[in-house]
């Protein structure tokens, strides 16, 4: 037979389906090493990866995939200005085919450029008569008094800039029953903290009227390539461009880092094919992160985290056109950033409203794999075509922005005040999970540094795996 759903919970709840769990999935979550786009938190409960389609018969069912993006696709422009020109009509043409809705369009505004930008081309739009929705409106998170995490003079310029104000909103600290009653109502990760403060967003776009919001999830991913572009330029063999290159990064970072930047892809591109793989894999699999993640696992899960490593390794294609494209399908394929979309829309669906990402169409990414990389990061300059491209629709302490705010103020409002519930209940309920001893150091480590980063991660993942099969909560 054949079941299938939006969410597992639908699946877990028809008789004669086990509820039997996902061993190496806990595994990746609580390792924070994610590599498995197919599986769920429960045996033989399978999620179709993005780009895929399944057709099923009386053989059984058979998945292939329908889309991938085109390597060796170019866009042959004679200088600069005729590539950000292309870009600016895409991008603008893409907010305008995502903005169709038979009700009000709202749109989150963080104040980086990414959503910034697709705020102000919608208001352009809507000037215009273009707009296929019949108004939009900015919403924003208001974190004044949090130096880390305060981006409201960046959201204030804009919405002076264009003449539109954007509405601000407190950021929402849910309770941490609202978490675990709905990990354990789902049967599977519910969304983070960092997630779930734009609650009182969604909240108010539902109120207004609206039924799509389009956010700037994506930007980081498709808009910038960092120095990878001596890679492409030696591959390619254009020396003059690489020396011009080399040019403009002794100018604006000096001369010994800059050639220190060639070297190093020179020296990258010597290497066969096999051996760069080989390494890549390596930094992926053991860097300091995924070692630091790895520790606390018990040997059993650790067993099976290698197991699910093994099943999902990549396999690059043989021809790409550039280096640097191995990059873009890298993101393409990674089993994190698909969560965490799909954690996203399924918050954004319980309020009604349908979350729609710009900078993931098929044109964006298609797009980002045709751009040169000198163009994606010019001149110690993230982001380059896609900050050109925005000049006149943005104010310059936007389009000048490097900083990122951060957000972990938003997980201490809750694992703080639970030291005592992990040390005295989970971490003994979940020690086939977890070697306790090494819990304990994470949590002291997290307690005693100001930006915990990655054990602040893994501590609320071990919450969310805890609820997800803890049936003891009250499902509402």
């Amino acid at each position: 037979s054949l079941m299938f759903a939006s969410d597992p919970h639908a699946i877990l709840s028809l008789p004669n389906v086990p509820e039997v769990p996902n061993e190496g999935m806990i595994a990746e979550c609580l390792a924070d090493a994610w590599c498995t786009r197919d599986e769920t938190f429960w045996v033989g409960v399978n999620s179709l990866v993005a780009a895929h389609c399944m057709a099923v018969n009386d053989t059984g069912p058979k998945i292939s995939q329908y889309w991938s993006p085109d390597l060796f696709a170019t866009l042959d422009y004679k200088n600069d200005d005729e590539y950000i020109e292309h870009y600016r009509e895409l991008f603008t043409d893409t907010v305008r085919r995502l903005s169709r809705s038979h009700a009000p369009l709202a749109i989150e505004v963080s104040g980086g450029l990414d959503s910034s930008a697709i705020f102000a081309v919608a208001e352009h739009l809507e000037s215009d008569a273009q707009l296929l929705a019949p108004n939009c409106s900015g919403y924003t998170l208001n974190f004044s008094g949090d130096r880390h995490a305060d981006e409201i003079a960046y959201c204030r310029a804009v919405g002076t800039h264009l003449g539109k104000p954007i509405a601000e909103v407190a950021p929402a600290f849910p309770p941490v029953s609202q978490y675990q009653d709905s990990a354990n109502f789902f049967r599977d990760i519910s969304q983070y903290p960092n997630g779930a403060m734009a609650e009182n967003e969604l909240r108010m776009a539902q109120v207004d009227g609206s039924r799509v919001l389009l956010d700037g999830i994506g930007g980081d991913e498709w808009l910038n390539s960092g120095r990878v572009y001596y890679q492409d330029g030696l591959n390619q063999m254009h020396f003059g461009q690489v020396m011009a290159l080399l040019g403009d990064d002794i100018k604006h970072s000096g001369a010994l880092i800059s050639l220190w930047w060639l070297i190093r892809s020179a020296g990258l591109l010597s290497l066969p094919n096999f051996a760069i793989n080989i390494a890549r894999t390596i930094r992926e699999r053991f860097n300091g992160d995924n070692d630091d993640g790895q520790r606390w696992l018990s040997s059993a899960l650790k067993e099976k985290l290698l197991i699910q490593q093994a099943k999902q390794t990549r396999q690059p294609p043989n021809q790409v056109r550039l280096p640097s494209q191995h990059n873009g399908l890298a993101t393409l394929q990674d089993a994190y950033i698909a969560r965490s979309h799909y954690i996203n829309d399924r918050y954004a669906a319980g309020f009604g409203i349908e979350a729609r990402r710009p900078f993931y169409t098929v044109g964006m990414v298609q797009f980002s794999f045709m751009l040169p990389t000198r163009l994606q990061f010019s001149r110690g300059i993230d982001k380059y075509t896609h900050r050109r491209a925005m000049q006149g629709l943005l104010p310059r302490i936007v389009l000048e922005r490097q900083s990122k705010a951060e957000f972990s103020t938003t997980f201490d409002h809750h694992l703080r005040q639970l030291r005592q519930h992990f040390a005295d209940e989970i971490f003994d309920r979940r020690d086939d999970w977890i070697n306790k001893d090494q819990a304990v150091r994470l949590l002291e480590t997290y307690l005693s540094e100001q930006h915990p980063g990655l054990p602040m991660w893994l501590l609320w993942s071990l919450l969310l795996c805890d609820n997800i099969f803890d049936h003891r909560h009250v499902q509402r």
